[in-house]
């Protein structure tokens, strides 16, 4: 499994995919794709996917898994882990962002058999797997045309960089973009600073018809928000009555694990965030992947104490999906 995603930096298979290995764009990163070949039984690397299929229905799921870095036994990972694989062949999106992505997360998300049957995995763990890493996970009915990542600013020995991937399908040009902004309230500043370059990256260098930055923003502030010109929140566009609540101490006993975090603290750390005027409409959001382990299956409750209190992450999910009935040719 550790040699899966090597190949990503070594495998050339056609001129094409070795003219792909460039950077796409000023300042940004190439990335190759894995994409599961049955016939061989493995994974295989590529910089781009064509599809043909013409979709019915478009969606994108932003979620933080987290990591297991901290305490394995505390975190109930593989429970977890494993309810989380359930929920993701349930609710089948186009589109998977997930942060806080480990090696061992991504070997068994690997060897997953709903995965590697429907979907593309955009990253590459030579580059971006020192700690933990945001990835996307793309529908083979999906095209890709080129996927890159874009390192912003940098904050002590860290380094964070935005997964991208510029999408096509039913005639309709797309990018995502995949995010983990810098956390803790004295951040803001920086925060905002980070969504400005990828805005500009946007505005300046791709200029894509339509695009979407998804993730945790970890927006802890209440000063913090996104309404400008160029783009708007889709929670607050789609449900402007609703709190939107994502990351929820109260109910979720992960949040607040050996103190770190208050037992009160209740955010919307994840967003969704829209360029405005973009072709592609949404139409509905909803906060999923919000169960405890007592919830998904009594049995837990049998072999964890405080099963109820144990969620699938510290973070809930945010399903987005769009109108493309219309765009169809």
């Amino acid at each position: 499994m550790d040699k899966l995603l090597d190949k990503a930096t070594k495998q050339e298979t056609n001129k094409t995919n070795r003219n792909n290995k460039k950077a796409p764009y000023k300042d940004t990163n190439s990335v190759p794709i894995a994409i599961f070949n049955s016939t061989k039984k493995d994974w295989e690397s590529v910089y781009s996917h064509e599809s043909t299929t013409n979709i019915e229905a478009f969606s994108v799921l932003t979620y933080n898994v987290l990591f297991d870095i901290f305490d394995p036994e505390y975190k109930y990972s593989k429970e977890r882990w494993h309810e989380q694989f359930l929920e993701f062949e349930r609710l089948s999106p186009s589109v998977l962002v997930l942060q806080e992505v480990r090696l061992n997360y991504l070997a068994l998300l690997m060897e997953n058999k709903f995965i590697r049957q429907n979907y593309i995995i955009v990253t590459d763990k030579k580059k971006y797997f020192a700690n933990y890493s945001t990835i996307l996970v793309v529908k083979k009915t999906i095209s890709i045309e080129n996927s890159f990542s874009y390192f912003y600013q940098t904050y002590g020995a860290e380094t964070t960089h935005a997964m991208c991937a510029k999408l096509k399908f039913n005639n309709i040009s797309f990018v995502v973009i995949g995010v983990h902004l810098r956390p803790y309230a004295e951040n803001e500043s920086m925060r905002q600073f980070q969504l400005k370059e990828l805005h500009d990256l946007l505005q300046n260098v791709i200029n894509p018809n339509s695009w979407l930055i998804c993730g945790d923003f970890n927006f802890e502030c209440k000063t913090e928000f996104i309404d400008n010109e160029y783009f708007e929140d889709c929670w607050v566009k789609l449900r402007p009555k609703e709190s939107g609540i994502t990351f929820d101490a109260v109910k979720n006993h992960l949040i607040y694990w050996k103190g770190i975090i208050r037992s009160n603290t209740r955010n919307r750390l994840d967003r969704m965030i829209l360029k405005k005027g973009s072709p592609l409409l949404p139409t509905q959001i909803d906060i999923v992947i919000n169960k405890s382990l007592a919830d998904v299956d009594a049995k837990y409750t049998k072999s964890i104490e405080k099963a109820s209190k144990i969620y699938l992450s510290d973070h809930f999910g945010l399903l987005l999906k769009f109108a493309v009935e219309n765009n169809i040719k």
